[in-house]
């Protein structure tokens, strides 16, 4: 009898974890797809300037830093019939699957209009993301009853993003292509990835209704003050802090690369738009291969050391793929740095997010959201942050040059800087 129950509540533990990580596939895509693409949209097929875009890209992850952990500290102070999570992730993810459709499908307006559609889109979408991702990120750390538990969800969640990242990075810029590419196929892929990313998205809301907690209390948003005085308190944390800007200059680095792919690979290497999602494709797929070495190094080594060696490592790979297409211009060589700097990137998506966990668990048990809405803004805003950067660059002129270049020089310089705070974090855990 009792083998029964222990395989049945295993059985259940396995569901609550896979529904719960098939909204990171939501996340992941809805992430990816700006970051890669956006400014390459609107730069080579909406032909809007990259200064402007640059603000696009920027603002709105500027606004998270003060929007996500709000969202955070709202959602912790929820009671309601619904739950406290459940209520900003519906909200959520049918916000941004709409508004992620209206980014890439914009009226045929003049290009200030178009700039201003684009912009009022992005970041109404953003703000909306917020409203369930930061929920959503929070859950690990508030339904696990013990570490094994919090370790099967933040791996599955892990394994979904990647798919996600996955999906994102190489399956939209197929779909672009097979619609023929220009604002046709930009506006058919973001309908299509709107809506199955709005369906997996709604798998951990009803995972949630076994989980959440439920409350007849009227519940209100917290005052700014209030608000404000709570982020002072969150950030006097001094280990999530070293480790939170150690992780924003990271983000910077990859987002950077990222953006900068597509102009490599089109302009650069002269490979047509299925292409990029073939070259971003490899560096997903390499990443989603070798997620669980670093969660192993991860153990073994600590996290601050796989964190160093992984955002070293990256840095190294994205070096040498530039260096590359400037000594030999080859795909194959391309595609099998691309595949490097992959394994690399795994380790930067696995052992931030478990070290912070950890940091959260030990120090600010009950304030999960709170701090997940910080982490959320961090990441967002440094993935823009490196976009932006790319973008200003841009502004100087011959693109394909330009982008590769950055991603040559700007990963080594993000990552070096990222390092004294991370190994901060570890003397104040």
């Amino acid at each position: 009898m009792d083998s029964d129950v222990t395989k049945s509540k295993q059985n259940s533990d396995k569901i609550s974890a896979l529904s719960y990580a098939a909204g990171s596939f939501g996340t992941g895509v809805f992430s990816t797809v700006p970051s890669v693409l956006l400014l390459y949209y609107c730069t080579e097929t909406l032909l809007l300037a990259p200064q402007a875009v640059a603000i696009i890209l920027v603002l709105p992850k500027l606004c998270s830093i003060v929007w996500d952990p709000y969202v955070g500290a709202w959602s912790d102070a929820v009671r309601s019939s619904w739950g406290r999570r459940r209520p900003f992730m519906i909200v959520g993810a049918a916000g941004t699957s709409l508004l992620f459709a209206a980014v890439f499908s914009p009226p045929d307006f003049t290009p200030p209009l178009l700039l201003l559609w684009v912009a009022l889109a992005y970041f109404t979408m953003n703000a909306f993301y917020s409203l369930f991702a930061v929920p959503y990120t929070a859950v690990p750390a508030e339904i696990a009853g013990n570490g094994a538990m919090t370790l099967r969800l933040v791996g599955a969640r892990m394994m979904v993003l990647m798919i996600g990242i996955l999906a994102g990075a190489a399956g939209a810029p197929v779909l672009i292509a097979a619609f023929d590419g220009g604002r046709d196929g930009y506006a058919a892929m973001g309908t299509i990835v709107a809506a199955a990313c709005f369906i997996a998205m709604l798998l951990p809301i009803r995972m949630l209704s076994r989980h959440d907690y439920f409350s007849d209390t009227s519940w209100r948003p917290p005052s700014i003050g209030n608000h404000l005085a709570g982020m002072r308190v969150t950030l006097a944390n001094r280990a999530y802090r070293c480790l939170l800007f150690s992780f924003l200059a990271q983000a910077a680095a990859y987002g950077g690369v990222s953006a900068a792919l597509p102009y490599i690979i089109s302009q650069m290497l002269g490979r047509n738009e299925a292409d990029i999602g073939a070259g971003l494709g490899v560096v997903i797929i390499a990443s989603f291969a070798t997620v669980p070495i670093w969660t192993i190094a991860g153990k073994r080594l600590g996290f601050a050391a796989g964190i160093a060696i992984a955002g070293i490592g990256y840095a190294l790979a994205t070096m040498s793929l530039a260096i590359s297409i400037y000594v030999a211009g080859s795909w194959g060589v391309a595609l099998l740095l691309m595949g490097v700097a992959g394994t690399f990137f795994a380790g930067l998506q696995v052992l931030p997010f478990s070290f912070a966990a950890e940091i959260v668990r030990s120090t600010a048990p009950a304030e999960e959201a709170k701090f997940a809405g910080l982490w959320v803004a961090a990441e967002k805003f440094g993935l823009a942050g490196g976009a932006a950067i790319l973008s200003l660059v841009l502004a100087l002129g011959n693109d394909a040059v330009v982008s590769t270049l950055y991603a040559g020089i700007a990963p080594m310089v993000l990552v070096l800087l990222s390092l004294p705070w991370l190994f901060a974090s570890t003397r104040t855990a």
